[in-house]
This record gives C-alpha cells, structure tokens and sequence, in this order.
C-alpha cells in the first residue's frame, strides 16, 4: 500500500495533503518545507512523507488517510483495494502454511503410531 501510495499520488494530492497536516498540526511549516524543498522528485517527497508518519505511528499515518480519502477519494478507494488484496495474500500464505504444518505434524504421528 505504502509503495502504490508513492508510486500514485499526483504532485497536487502530495501538495495538498502536506498543507492539511500543517493545519491540523501533524507536520510543522518547517517539516513540510523540508519535505518540498529536500526533495527534488514527486515520488521522492511522497517517500520522505510516508517515512516521516511510519515514524510518529499509527495515528499520523490514519491522518494521512483521512486527508487523503477527502483529497483524492480515487486513490484513497485505489490504495484501499490494494490493502485488501495484500492481506487476502498473506491470510492465504499463512493459512496454507498452516496447512501443511498440520499435515507433516499427522504424518509424523502416523510415522510414529507405525513404530
């Protein structure tokens, strides 16, 4: 998600979403001018913004979304779809490994009932 959010957002989502942060006091002025200025490239100050919430925690990261979602319902809809898609993945994997973990511990039994 955090990559489809980099790799999306538009330079005007980007603009306005670090602008409603500075307004609801996530980022400061001078964090949000370091992110433009610092950064020459749109997927870069995406990158620098996405770093900057994973270190403040869930909470900011929750207010990048609700920003976005009223910014850009589109990728907000887009990014939320492939969230979706990438827990059904690790649910599978991690079921399947399940799976054959319970499997191998039947046939070791079945081994060992045999002896």
């Amino acid at each position: 998600m955090l990559l489809d959010f980099i790799r999306k957002v538009s330079k005007e989502t980007l603009e306005q979403v670090l602008e409603a942060l500075v307004a609801e006091k996530v980022l400061s002025a001078s964090e949000r001018k370091a992110v433009v200025e610092k950064n020459h490239t749109r997927v870069n100050k995406a990158s620098c913004l996405v770093d900057l919430m994973f270190e403040r925690g869930a909470e900011d990261c929750q207010k990048v979304l609700h920003h976005l979602q009223s910014i850009d319902p589109a990728l907000h809809s887009d990014l939320r779809i492939s969230q979706q898609a990438l827990f059904k993945r690790i649910r599978a994997r991690l079921n399947n490994g399940k799976a054959k973990d319970g499997e191998e511990e039947e046939e070791e039994e079945e081994k060992g009932a045999e002896e």
